[in-house]
């Protein structure tokens, strides 16, 4: 009786050590699977995963919320850099809590194109997360005046709207002013790199 016991737990043991191999190795074979999808070019930043791109951008990819599609999003910014930008978190926060949002600059401004292209970096995310899209605005009339767009600032917001401000000044940084966030770079290519951080951030990466 002792020796079929004893062949018994002798054939559970092959057993367990042959399902075991298979296991490790699918396993091992998924991890390698899993490096080999990783560009030769990929950047760990606090754990998230970039790509360098051939014009020199960041690229990487997101899961919409809404409908779980995996898109790819490409930033100015690198992202190793971005703790270089002064963030306010309470601005994120803010965005992702709003019913409405106005995307604002003075139209008058010098390389105005640079700051265009950083309220459309926001632009394109926003729908993604709160699911409508944000309104362009002016903080001042247009030179002609442009009448399909609404005049814009801090005393627009309210509890259920926010204003964001792009503006060349100062600093590089995002704050929030009671609702009212500004998005400011010392030069219209920081800025550009400024709203990037904003919108790294908007997505879920805390960096």
């Amino acid at each position: 009786m002792a020796k079929i016991n004893l062949t018994k737990i002798l054939g559970l043991f092959v057993v367990v050590l042959m399902f075991g191999s298979v296991f490790l190795y699918a396993f091992s074979m998924r991890s390698e699977e899993n490096q080999q999808k990783l560009p030769d070019n990929a950047i760990q930043v606090s754990g998230y995963t970039f790509y360098e791109t051939p014009d020199g951008d960041f690229g990487t990819y997101l899961e919409v919320e809404q409908t779980g599609e995996i898109v790819p999003i490409v930033f100015r910014l690198d992202p190793r850099n971005a703790e270089n930008i002064f963030l306010d978190d309470t601005a994120v926060e803010q965005l992702l809590s709003s019913n409405k949002i106005y995307l604002a600059y003075n139209p008058n401004q010098d390389e105005l194109s640079k700051v265009v292209v950083s309220a459309a970096q926001i632009s394109r995310i926003l729908p993604w997360i709160n699911g409508f899209r944000p309104i362009l605005a002016y903080t001042e009339d247009s030179n002609p005046v442009d009448p399909t767009i609404p005049l814009k600032n801090c005393v627009n917001v309210d509890n259920t709207t926010s204003v964001v401000i792009f503006n060349v000044g100062e600093l590089n940084r995002i704050i929030n002013n009671d609702g009212c966030i500004l998005v400011e770079g010392e030069t219209a290519d920081d800025l550009m790199l400024t709203a990037d951080k904003l919108g790294m951030n908007l997505v879920g990466f805390n960096i």
